[in-house]
């Protein structure tokens, strides 16, 4: 029998309008608890409230960014939890209130995600900023919030009578606290049998780790001493704290854990590739063709296997009302004359270094020749920069300055404030997802399974999940080196080359027939890229494993 699992996560993604998600690993979360509930899984899921969320991106005419914090209380969008809850850390004690939201799954089944709120009067300023804006507030509120999480989402297990059985799946290291309170309740041996700890980072500097001086002011002495016991080091890292109280650590694709295992020495990093709640992210077209000619895929996914038999006209007018629908949003957000007739390519994510967003704008002469000889070419960019990433944030303004020097053959447009509303219709709504970090630090790119499962093709660097997923030249389209190292000239070449030679061609072709059959080996492709696969692989590999 599976012991129920506890799985607490610093952000989660149940719908665009509750703030309590950033980007990719919330938006991961909520798939997760969503095929949980879809395989009847014994699952309880803890996060935060975050009353300003993660702000609303505003571009100016330059594409300086702004981002604005409005409060939405927690009583308009969830549910009284019906607990309340106090933690005492540092001889200091905190209050906590509790909300819920259920989420249903295929048969019924019914998970709950809590939500802790430390934002009440009766606690010290300091504690309630926790519950103001998620990754907000500097370290001193971060370590705070993880204390929150961690020892705040074992005293909601306990009240709800889970501790004894339960097992732990920590999502990424902000979660840490949770295992060492739970080893502290027991014994260390006994909550390594029966806690799994999920890594999403490739990189060093992208994991959390506190210094020691801040570490004692917040947490006291003795918590301090303990934690330096168990990750010894200059500073308190997270993630090896996370990964102190483990049997197992498993990384988001295949790639992304063979990159982190030096982050991890003397452990075996293990990988569960991620996977995207196919349902949730499928416009209503697509959606509809799926139901007409693939009847009960939505129980049974392997009937997806049925996509190469789609007719071919039928996926051409799904495909076009969904590219009709984008460009119509599009034009109403920007004003930027897209027109329904012709090729869409997408980009969105985090806009930062890495992941270069302009490596397609390298040659700005090559790319309006491209346009130009194919009849015309649209780009649509959407993402947001960190506060504090620079490089990012300059990224943005030179996609917003491509978006001005558009002629009639090459139009580009910088979409504000990308969502998860607003990227389920990109993901959907393009005709190609573009996708060019510098290899290998994507660690995996659910945004593109969320595209290929929608008949659109990818066109992507070798990295992340489209290592596993890329049939080169059938299901989509592979460019660029597959060394480790930043090669933005030779990538950007490789880019238009296999744009003028092998995509242009394909999709401009008047015999249809060949981008049709692409289309269907994407949406073919997206049924070993699910949620219910990834959250089958936790169970199989990990949850049923639990003593």
């Amino acid at each position: 029998m599976m012991r129920p699992i506890l799985y607490l996560t610093a952000e989660i993604g149940l719908e665009p309008g509750l703030p309590t998600y950033a980007g990719g690993l919330g938006v991961l979360a909520g798939d997760h608890v969503r095929s949980a509930a879809d395989l009847d899984l014994p699952l309880t899921a803890v996060s935060l409230y975050y009353r300003e969320g993660y702000g609303l991106q505003n571009l100016d005419e330059e594409g300086a960014q702004t981002l604005s914090f409005p409060r939405l209380e927690p009583d308009r969008v969830l549910e009284p939890g019906g607990f309340d809850l106090s933690i005492e850390i540092n001889g200091e004690s905190i209050q906590l209130a509790t909300w819920k939201r259920e989420v249903t799954g295929l048969n019924g089944h019914t998970i709950t995600v809590w939500f802790l709120d430390a934002g009440l009067p009766q606690n010290d300023g300091s504690w309630q900023r926790v519950s103001e804006r998620l990754y907000g507030g500097g370290p001193e509120n971060r370590l705070r919030q993880e204390l929150i999480l961690g020892f705040g989402g074992l005293a909601l297990a306990e009240a709800l009578g889970m501790t004894d059985q339960m097992q732990l799946h920590l999502n990424e290291g902000h979660t840490a606290f949770a295992g060492y309170g739970l080893a502290k309740r027991y014994s260390l041996e006994k909550v390594r049998a029966r806690c799994l700890f999920t890594t999403h980072t490739p990189v060093s500097a992208g994991h959390d780790r506190f210094d020691w001086e801040m570490v004692r002011n917040i947490c006291g002495s003795d918590l301090t001493e303990a934690l330096t016991a168990l990750v010894p080091g200059d500073r308190l890292n997270m993630s090896h704290l996370a990964a102190a109280h483990a049997r197992a650590i498993n990384g988001v694709s295949v790639t992304n854990a063979q990159v982190a295992q030096d982050l991890f020495p003397n452990r075996d990093l293990e990988a569960v590739t991620n996977g995207v709640h196919l349902e949730t992210w499928c416009m209503p077209p697509m959606l509809r063709l799926f139901d007409d000619c693939l009847p009960g895929w939505r129980e049974d996914q392997s009937l997806l296997a049925g996509a190469v038999d789609l007719p071919d006209e039928a996926l051409g007018a799904a495909r076009e009302q969904c590219r009709r629908e984008l460009v119509q949003y599009v034009n109403a957000q920007t004003q930027a004359g897209l027109r329904e007739d012709l090729p869409v390519l997408g980009f969105a994510r985090r806009m930062t270094g890495y992941k270069r967003a302009n490596l397609i704008l390298r040659d700005s002469q090559r790319l309006e020749a491209l346009a130009e000889q194919f009849g015309g070419l649209q780009i649509v960019f959407a993402g947001r920069a960190h506060p504090r990433d620079t490089e990012g944030q300059g990224i943005i303004r030179a996609l917003t300055a491509a978006s001005k020097a558009t002629s009639p053959r090459l139009r580009i447009a910088m979409l504000p404030n990308y969502s998860m509303w607003s990227g389920r219709l990109l993901t959907g709504g393009v005709d190609l997802w573009l996708n060019n970090p510098i290899r290998p630090l994507e660690a995996s790119g659910t945004s593109g399974m969320k595209a290929s499962f929608q008949g659109v093709p990818n066109l992507s660097i070798l990295d992340g999940w489209w290592v596993e997923g890329c049939r080169d030249g059938e299901n989509g389209f592979a460019f660029g080196s597959e060394e480790p190292s930043r090669d933005d000239p030779g990538d950007a070449e490789a880019l238009y080359d296999c744009l003028q030679k092998r995509v242009l061609p394909l999709v401009t072709a008047k015999d249809v027939g060949p981008w049709r059959a692409m289309q269907k080996q994407a949406i073919l492709t997206a049924q070993d890229f699910s949620s219910r696969r990834m959250v089958s692989d936790y169970a199989e590999r990990y949850y049923r494993q639990a003593v």
